[in-house]
């Protein structure tokens, strides 16, 4: 029962630090000189509105890097959890059929 309150929990702060970086990145695109903040995006690119979510992302995370470290976290321990959760039922499924 404590695993299943975790996992909820955490899937919770991971979306919703999700929610706070996409935001947060949203703001790139009023800066004025956006085009010198992108990455990813090619230069070409004249309309602020197609910036690639990765630069957004990136620039979230030199604004609030705590948020988006605690996206990170949270995300890869909640993939943790499924993934440990499948590999035990299958170990428990190749038992009961032997």
């Amino acid at each position: 029962m404590k695993k299943i309150i975790v996992f909820i929990v955490l899937l919770i702060v991971s979306i919703y630090t999700l929610f706070l970086t996409s935001w947060t990145g949203s703001y790139l695109m009023l800066e004025p000189n956006w085009q010198d903040k992108t990455i990813f995006t090619p230069e070409d690119v004249s309309d602020p509105r197609d910036i690639y979510f990765i630069d957004q992302w990136l620039y979230a995370f030199t604004i609030h890097p705590i948020t988006s470290t605690i996206f990170i976290i949270a995300s890869i321990v909640v993939v943790s959890m499924i993934i440990f959760h499948f590999k035990k039922r299958r170990k428990k499924k190749k038992q009961d059929e032997v």
